[in-house]
């Protein structure tokens, strides 16, 4: 399954390291991973962004203090939302990476 992974690093929560452990974590469990900060080295940024979204099968939304004030992380999701892209929320905690449910 090729996954998206939506997040902010504005909050301090999600870390480069953070990211790297959650790519490691994802492609041990079989997926195919697209991380901005890791994977984006495209001169058109923005332009590959939404077309991995695009492309994906299922987007992972890392859930941190400031990610729903994130205008990309919202384009993201009104994107994977248009597209009928299935939107997870996850919480990383203690090194593991958890389904986040909303009450």
């Amino acid at each position: 399954m090729k996954v998206f992974v939506s997040y902010t690093m504005r909050d301090g929560f999600i870390t480069p390291t953070v990211l790297r452990m959650i790519e490691r974590i994802l492609i041990n469990e079989g997926h195919s991973v697209f991380i901005d900060y890791l994977n984006n080295d495209s001169e058109k940024k923005q332009e590959r962004v939404i077309r991995e979204l695009k492309s994906s099968d299922q987007v992972i939304l890392l859930i941190s203090p400031l990610v729903k004030k994130s205008q990309w992380v919202n384009k993201e999701l009104v994107c994977a939302n248009r597209h009928h892209i299935k939107v997870v929320p996850y919480i990383f905690r203690d090194n593991i990476l958890k389904q986040h449910h909303y009450a």
